[in-house]
């Protein structure tokens, strides 16, 4: 068997996930490829049932490390890697039957990255609790088209649901400590979008996303300070290549993004006379706000139990809306 694709999945104490993760990758219609389980060095019981699939499946590989992370994990996983393609799944998580297909088919000579763009958000059972759709879902892009699209949001941030070329991995691409567990594939990306030719969007369901309170989503507290270290990271590859310039509105969207999850998270200390904050601000000026982008500058000026209080109102309106919504269909 030729091995077209490697499947690189990070583990750490997903025992009670990992079983349905490997079993949707191992009966993937695509049968190319080779399922490399990086255990980094877990508590519970994820490394045995690693080790229990590799003894029944001659596809799975594993590796097991001390514990560094899951930037760490996965350039493990990218060292040992056979295939010229490679896929991140998380260990929590689970792919649809034709996701290694759909992404494989797509891939060319010219195209780098091949992306899907129809992501599910799925409870523990697997029923979809919504679908998250990229905007603008097929499409082909240049290195700066694809850098736009992620730092505007309007493409998958994840490393999940993506087939990367292999060759686009140097050292470079994982240098992360381990103190910034959240946004590392937001990083990734970035670090990967200056360098490509081409990356294809395609109008497929390739990736689900398995929700549960234990999820670095549900438990990470964000603060302005994180930002701002992850704004640096961020900045570092697009500035090596010479894109400020060209994609500053782009990164200027970037920031309204950091500081809504920031307000979103309430962190006391996001002040409105912060140096990084004034010069998003003097920013601003220079441009046309859309009403989103307005509103949250205004929230980021206000004192901070008002912040607070309108965060929270605006929650349980969310609910409420939600509520009325399930009541009538």
């Amino acid at each position: 068997m030729d091995i077209l694709v490697s499947v690189i999945v990070p583990v750490y104490n997903v025992a009670p996930f990992l079983k349905k993760c490997i079993d949707s990758i191992i009966v993937q219609s695509f049968v190319d490829f080779e399922l490399l389980l990086i255990d980094d060095g877990s508590k519970d019981e994820s490394a045995n049932i690693c080790d229990e699939y590799a003894l029944k499946d001659n596809r799975i590989h594993v590796v097991h490390q001390v514990n560094a992370g899951v930037t760490a994990a996965r350039r493990k996983g990218v060292e040992v890697a056979r295939g010229n393609w490679l896929c991140f799944v998380d260990g929590d998580d689970m792919l649809p039957k034709d996701a290694l297909l759909d992404l494989y088919n797509n891939r060319s000579d010219v195209i780098d990255i091949v992306i899907g763009s129809q992501i599910y958000m799925v409870d523990e059972q697997g029923n979809m609790i919504r679908k998250i759709c990229a905007q603008g879902s097929a499409n082909n892009w240049n290195n700066i088209d694809f850098l736009k699209a992620l730092l505007e949001g309007r493409t998958p941030l994840s490393v999940c649901g993506k087939l990367y070329r292999r060759s686009l991995f140097d050292s470079l691409v994982f240098d992360l400590p381990k103190s910034m567990p959240y946004g590392e594939d937001y990083i990734m990306n970035v670090r990967l979008a200056v360098k490509v030719q081409k990356v294809r969007a395609i109008d497929k369901h390739v990736y689900n996303y398995v929700q549960h309170g234990n999820s670095c989503m549900h438990t990470f507290q964000n603060t302005w300070e994180y930002a701002k270290r992850m704004n640096g990271y961020l900045l570092q590859p697009i500035r090596a290549y010479g894109l400020e310039e060209i994609c500053k509105k782009s990164i200027f969207h970037a920031h309204i993004h950091m500081l809504l999850e920031v307000l979103i998270d309430n962190d006391p200390g996001l002040s409105p006379k912060d140096p990084f904050l004034m010069e998003i601000k003097e920013y601003a000026k220079t441009i046309n706000l859309s009403l989103r982008e307005w509103l949250v500058l205004q929230m980021v000026a206000c004192p901070f139990r008002l912040r607070c209080f309108i965060i929270e109102t605006a929650r349980k309106l969310s609910r409420l809306f939600r509520n009325l919504l399930r009541w009538h269909n």
